[in-house]
């Protein structure tokens, strides 16, 4: 039993000198870390001596991240230029044509009948259809000269013929007829790619050649009213080319044949009392078979007389293949 007793107390004593060692561990100040030879990342945010504090600025190694977005700059527009349809006479001088729109006998627009007026209708459905997904001019893009797109009912390839008092001035190259748009504001759009941009425009500007108006202040609407009721339809005719002069505009004859009986339109507006010409008589009677309605002393154009004789006293007329445009 004391033998028993005995090795108790020296366990006893055993776990007290443990126990002291213990203590005296925690009785001994804490050394701190040695933060060097760590790798850490302090993510609050750093405090200036006299300043508020900053955000932290976490900067990546990833090159994509740190990169700026490059700014795109828009592709310069180039305006186009296009051409104007030419009239291609017969070995005659003459071609068939239909019309699109008068002003008056000095300012007229024509289809010729060709292959190029023929395509006509493709440019309709073709301008309706992606016209208006093109980009508006900037209005000082917008000067005399250049060449869009408008929607007024119908899509339009234009003409800037003039700017001015906030206003522009435009010109189907098609059809002939006059639109206007605000400067500031404008619908013009950028011609759109296909037949928009490479077809010439398809109105030919004619005026009547060798007649003027009666009235010194221009034509009247009596003029007008003979001219079209002449032209009025969808029918084809037949005009003669006389001249060009320096605006582009086709000086012509148009012949007529009513019921077996042939004149021509010049003609026509002298005998009615709107023009006069020192190139067309005004007598009765002239609407006979054989008389065209030309003064018989037509020296300066002789060959352009004689064609129209021939013309009239064979009493045909050339065929061409039906053409209707739009």
């Amino acid at each position: 039993t004391s033998r028993a007793v005995e090795k108790v107390m020296s366990w006893l004593e055993r776990g007290d000198s443990v126990g002291e060692d213990a203590g005296d561990s925690l009785d001994q100040p804490l050394e701190e870390p040695d933060l060097a030879q760590y790798h850490l990342v302090d993510l609050k945010p750093t405090v200036d001596e006299d300043g508020p504090r900053k955000p932290l600025k976490i900067v990546s190694s990833d090159p994509v991240i740190d990169r700026k977005p490059a700014l795109v700059e828009e592709e310069e527009y180039t305006l186009p230029t296009l051409a104007w349809q030419q009239v291609e006479e017969d070995q005659h001088g003459e071609f068939q044509f239909m019309v699109s729109h008068i002003l008056s006998p000095e300012e007229m627009y024509l289809h010729p009948v060709s292959e190029m007026s023929g395509q006509l209708a493709q440019l309709e459905v073709e301008m309706g259809r992606i016209a208006g997904h093109e980009k508006l001019a900037r209005v000082e893009e917008v000067v005399v000269g250049s060449v869009w797109t408008v929607l007024q009912e119908m899509w339009y390839r234009v003409r800037v013929n003039a700017v001015y008092d906030g206003q522009v001035e435009l010109q189907s190259i098609d059809y002939g007829h006059y639109l206007h748009e605000e400067h500031h504001g404008h619908q013009l759009h950028r011609l759109p790619s296909g037949l928009a941009s490479t077809l010439p425009g398809l109105a030919v500007r004619c005026h009547l050649s060798r007649v003027r108006p009666v009235q010194d202040r221009g034509w009247d609407k009596l003029a007008m009213q003979m001219i079209t009721s002449c032209l009025e339809g969808m029918d084809q005719h037949t005009a003669l080319v006389v001249e060009r002069n320096e605006a582009g505009s086709v000086g012509i004859v148009i012949t007529l044949e009513r019921q077996g009986k042939f004149s021509t339109v010049n003609q026509r507006l002298v005998e009615v009392g709107c023009a006069v010409s020192s190139l067309f008589g005004s007598n009765a009677g002239t609407d006979e078979v054989g008389d065209s309605g030309l003064v018989n002393d037509w020296d300066p154009l002789e060959d352009y007389n004689s064609t129209i004789n021939n013309y009239v006293a064979s009493g045909r007329r050339s065929k061409a293949s039906s053409y209707v445009p739009g």
